[in-house]
Formats: C-alpha cells, structure tokens, sequence
C-alpha cells in the first residue's frame, strides 16, 4: 500500500511536472508567433520601403535620362550655331578678302588715272 501510495505520488509529480512543461511550451509557442507575427510585420514593412525606393530610383532616372537627351539637344543647337557661325566668318572672311582687292584695284586705277592725267597736261 506504502508502494502504491509513492508511487501515485511520483505519479502526480510528474503530472505536474508535465503540467509545467506543457505551460512553459505554450508560453514559448505563444512569444515565438508574436516573433514571428512582429518579423512579418518587419519584412511587409522593409518590403513597402524597398518598393517606394525602387519608385523613386525609377522616377530619379527617368529625370536623369530627360537630363541627358536635354544636354544632347542643347549640344546639337551649340553645334549648329558654331557650324552657323563659322560659315559666317568664311563668308565675312570671303567678302572681306574681294574688298580688299577691289579696293587695291580701285587705287591701282586711281594712280593709273592720276599719271594719264599727268602724262596728258
């Protein structure tokens, strides 16, 4: 009977002991899904921030390229007025180049002019 008394007594020991354990797991269970409720809630986040970066990089390198076909644009007027300009100068350069020697021909006339004159008083 002392036997049997023990051993229903170790038995509820380790009833209770099981008891505990089985709280102490729930307990675990139970902080291991908030850990993985507030984790989840971590990556949604990191997720969403990740999405609005990569919005705004797209956003930034389509300004970039707008940027870039710009400066091309500009370049190609500068070009065309350089190109403009110094077709001007080759005309002006040209222009200047027949008065000068129309202006030398003029003078050369004027002198011949001058010693027919001479020569005929």
């Amino acid at each position: 009977m002392l036997h049997r008394k023990r051993e229903l007594q170790q038995r509820k020991q380790e009833l209770q002991w099981s008891k505990r354990e089985l709280q102490q797991n729930s307990r675990k269970l139970k902080l291991s899904r908030k850990e993985l409720q507030q984790r989840k809630q971590e990556l949604q986040w990191n997720r969403r921030g990740l999405q609005q970066n990569r919005r705004e990089l797209q956003q930034r390198n389509q300004e970039l390229q707008w940027s870039r076909k710009e400066l091309q644009l500009r370049k190609q007027e500068l070009q065309w007025k350089r190109r403009g300009l110094q077709q001007k100068r080759r005309e002006l350069q040209h222009r200047w180049r027949e008065l000068q020697q129309r202006k030398q021909e003029e003078r050369r006339e004027l002198q011949q002019n001058k010693r027919q004159l001479q020569q005929n008083r």
